[in-house]
Parts: structure tokens; sequence; C-alpha cells
């Protein structure tokens, strides 16, 4: 693919790089990004302790979510999570 950029002219390199810079640029802040910012954002005023019992419930969701999957199965499970919170929500 190199090969064939270097001989594009410089308008369309610009592009399919513009092009390459958007579409990253959605997989990294698109859907859900916000709101997980948000959330992160509202978690870094917590208090010590309230941090740490948020810290062990989510832990003690994942170790369960964990445990109640068979081995098998395990890895088609969680490959397909995009989100930690994904594997939590399952368990409430």
């Amino acid at each position: 693919m190199r090969q064939l950029y270097d001989y594009l002219p410089y308008d369309l390199q610009n592009f399919l790089i513009g092009f390459e810079g958007r579409k990253r640029n959605r997989a990294r802040f698109g859907e859900g990004f916000e709101q997980v910012f948000q959330n992160y954002m509202e978690r870094s005023f917590w208090t010590q302790e309230k941090t740490e019992d948020f810290q062990k419930r989510r832990l003690g969701g994942f170790l369960a979510a964990v445990f109640n999957c068979a081995p098998e199965d395990a890895l088609e499970k969680f490959a397909q999570v995009k989100e930690a919170s994904q594997i939590f929500d399952e368990q409430r």
C-alpha cells in the first residue's frame, strides 16, 4: 500500500491522510466516548473511600462474570466486549 501511496498525486495523498485521520478519530472518540468521559470526570472528584468502593464493586462484577463463564466460552465472550462496562451490566 505504501508503494502505491508514494506514486499518487499530492492532493490525493492529502485526501487519503485526512480520511484515515477522521476514521481513527471516530474509532477513538466515537459512540459512547462522551458518556465515558463524563463519568470519568465525575469520579475524579470522589473521595478515596468512594473510589475504593467503586473499584471493589467493578472488580467483583468482573470476577463474577469470569467465574460464571465456562472456560471454553470465555475467549469468545470477552473478545466481543468493547468496554468493561458491558460485562458489569450483564451481571446486574
